[in-house]
């Protein structure tokens, strides 16, 4: 498209819309998210997107529709278990692409516990060591405390539920669970 360090924060803004435009018109129910590598923030979808993506700023738009969905799925549900059991029997993948920082954006999700609420959530990686796996909250919780978004936090290897990252040609590795959590939710949704 011609955007480089030259191009005008103008004309970037007049790409985004226009890219929005399209993005809009691609949304179905397959789309989980929107991944923006300028920053580096994904957007989960939801009733707003589309919106969003239709504005005069995307980009500011899909920022306003950010919630924090919490989801409550039954812990037997076979999608999610099934799920969470390739998430741990992959797991040796996301430690060696970590170890040789083959990528960016090492996540995990994992279940945090503060005030006696847990909640699974995201966890951006900064460190593992042993048996535990230390990062920063990746998006605010709905009810752990005084916990927040980039909050320090560690968890044991043994309680991960998903882990991904972004490889070096850019495509998303694991999210094992995302999916599996979206089918799951729709089902135990009222309708």
């Amino acid at each position: 498209m011609g955007v480089d360090g030259t191009t005008s924060d103008e004309e970037i803004a007049d790409w985004y819309r226009r890219l929005g435009k399209l993005f809009a018109e691609l949304l179905d129910d397959n789309c989980l998210l929107i991944y923006v590598p300028d920053s580096r923030l994904a957007y989960a979808i939801n009733d707003d997107t589309e919106r969003a993506l239709c504005s005069d700023d995307p980009i500011g738009s899909l920022q306003a529709t950010v919630t924090v969905p919490i989801i409550q799925i039954p812990g037997d549900d076979p999608l999610v278990e099934q799920a969470v059991e390739q998430a741990r029997r992959d797991w040796p993948q996301f430690v060696t692409a970590f170890e040789k920082r083959a990528g960016e954006n090492f996540s995990v999700k994992a279940p945090i516990t503060r005030e006696g609420n847990t909640e699974f959530i995201w966890i951006s990686v900064t460190a593992l060591e042993g048996d535990q796996v230390y990062g920063e909250l990746g998006n605010d919780p709905g009810n752990l405390g005084s916990l927040k978004l980039g909050s320090k936090v560690s968890a044991p290897v043994a309680d991960l539920n998903d882990w991904c990252y972004t490889d070096p040609k850019g495509n998303l590795a694991g999210c094992f669970t995302v999916a599996a959590v979206q089918k799951a939710s729709r089902r135990t949704r009222p309708q």
